[in-house]
């Protein structure tokens, strides 16, 4: 035999292979008869056994997580992993994000209405007696948008106003019947009345303009059968009148 030759490069870099080498029967060959040599011409053996660097591959991405809001545009992400397989025994990294994130929920949320202040009092509709007023607001503050709910309550509240009473001024009754004449002849005197209760003044209503009371002559004619006069008198006083007034 010869001597062996080198190894052959092994099969593989990593993780095990096998090479190989070789010899001849060439020293010397056989010749005239003579034997061939004895045994194998090559042999084997195992070479880079160490474990081959395996490089990292990334996961499928994960389901997006919730949206950080429920309206008016918010965001969301998803991750994978370095894990298919994982990096190993030197093998590199894998490139790129770990992470990414979009936009969601881009729709506009619902705004709830809300009452603005109360307006000023309307004017009342009576000045005296009790009269009513309203005020108003409105469910702009703010105005419900985007499927939001209205304003709860009523939009309008009343109240009474001016609940004094109110004056009321005097006014005359009819007379009440003349009184009877204070001498049968000779010229005597009668006397009529009046009130201011028709209405009394109250809450500070103005008294009645006028006198309370009249009078006039009576019986004029002399006590013979002749009249005295023919004239006829009213007089009008706050208070009757004393009939010796009249006494002719």
């Amino acid at each position: 035999w010869s001597n062996f030759s080198e190894w052959l490069e092994c099969s593989k870099t990593c993780g095990g292979g096998s090479q190989t080498r070789t010899r001849t029967c060439t020293n010397p060959s056989p010749a005239n008869g003579g034997e061939d040599c004895q045994g194998e011409d090559s042999e084997s053996q195992d070479c880079n056994p160490q474990e081959c660097p395996v490089d990292g591959g990334w996961s499928n991405f994960s389901e997006w997580l919730e949206c950080s809001k429920t309206c008016g545009g918010g965001s969301q992400t998803r991750t994978r992993t370095c894990t298919n397989p994982s990096p190993a025994n030197g093998g590199e990294d894998c490139q790129g994000e770990d992470s990414e994130s979009q936009d969601c929920n881009p729709q506009e949320c619902p705004v709830d209405g809300g009452w603005s202040n109360f307006s000023e009092w309307i004017e009342c509709s009576k000045t005296c007696g009790t009269g009513r007023q309203t005020r108003t607001r409105t469910c702009t503050e703010p105005a419900s948008a985007h499927g939001g709910t209205e304003c709860v309550g009523e939009n309008t509240e009343e109240q009474n106003c001016n609940t004094e009473s109110c004056p009321v001024d005097g006014g005359w009754s009819d007379y009440g019947e003349w009184s009877e004449c204070s001498k049968t002849c000779g010229g005597g005197s009668k006397s009529r009345t009046r009130t201011c209760t028709n209405p009394a003044p109250a809450h500070g209503g103005a008294d009645c303009d006028g006198e309370s009371s009249e009078a006039q002559e009576c019986n004029t004619r002399d006590c013979t059968g002749k009249y005295t006069t023919n004239l006829l008198y009213i007089l009008y006083h706050p208070q009757p009148v004393p009939v010796s007034q009249f006494l002719l």
